[in-house]
């Protein structure tokens, strides 16, 4: 989770205690490290207890953020470019929304 925070912080250019913060003035920034977290990490880690390290976030607000992640990514091609370089940095595959072109949606 740190790595993926590290990572995030880079790309949005903002500190990475911003990401934990629950009231974070970074909203975008936490979005996305909330939903690369929930990505990567819930192969090997339950919802439950990835939503804890991330400030007793719930599963059910894990899945909020995942959906309006996902409207974002259909009208924001920046934000898609911004999680294909943190996926490239952590050296794992995008997200394969972020991949297709919005327009075809």
């Amino acid at each position: 989770m740190e790595e993926i925070a590290e990572v995030v912080a880079m790309v949005f250019n903002v500190e990475v205690k911003e990401l934990y913060r629950p009231r974070s003035r970074c909203r975008l920034a936490r979005s996305v490290f909330m939903e690369l977290c929930r990505l990567y990490l819930a192969r090997n880690e339950s919802l439950a207890s990835i939503g804890n390290r991330l400030g007793d976030v719930s599963v059910s607000a894990l899945s909020q953020n995942s959906r309006r992640i996902e409207e974002k990514l259909r009208a924001d091609e920046k934000l898609q470019e911004q999680i294909n370089n943190a996926a490239g940095i952590l050296g794992v595959k995008p997200p394969l929304l972020t991949i297709m072109n919005p327009r075809t949606l």
